[in-house]
């Protein structure tokens, strides 16, 4: 048996690895999710929330990760499963002449019709 026991050109199979080393070092990978999103840093986090606390989004987490939160911040329990749940940000509020907004705001009740019972802002 020689030494070319595969059949490699021990110059193209050098020139393959120098290529693909240098791929590494012309990719310049994100540093996170959010350094490639658009947009002030605050709006980003806003949006994540919302999406992941929202358990009609289809991230497949149903209301897991809102029962966690509440849970978390000492909201009381309850079922979620069977509540009408609402996440807004952004949310403008007007009081005694002084304006303002709250950056996410959740909020629930048994039904449309009662809504809201309960909110966390």
């Amino acid at each position: 048996m020689g030494d070319d026991v595969f059949g490699f050109n021990p110059a193209e199979l050098e020139a393959f690895v120098q290529e693909y080393m240098g791929l590494d070092r012309r990719v310049q990978r994100p540093k996170g999710i959010y350094s490639i999103l658009p947009g002030p840093r605050e709006e980003k986090y806003q949006y994540t929330l919302q999406y992941f606390l929202d358990p009609r989004q289809p991230h497949g987490f149903g209301s897991t990760l809102l029962d966690s939160f509440l849970e978390r911040i000492g909201f009381p329990e309850f079922n979620l499963a069977r509540q009408h749940v609402e996440i807004a940000d952004e949310v403008w509020i007007a009081d005694d002449g002084l304006e303002g907004r709250i950056d996410l705001v959740i909020c629930g009740g048994s039904a449309l019709g009662d809504h809201p019972r309960w909110r966390v802002s």
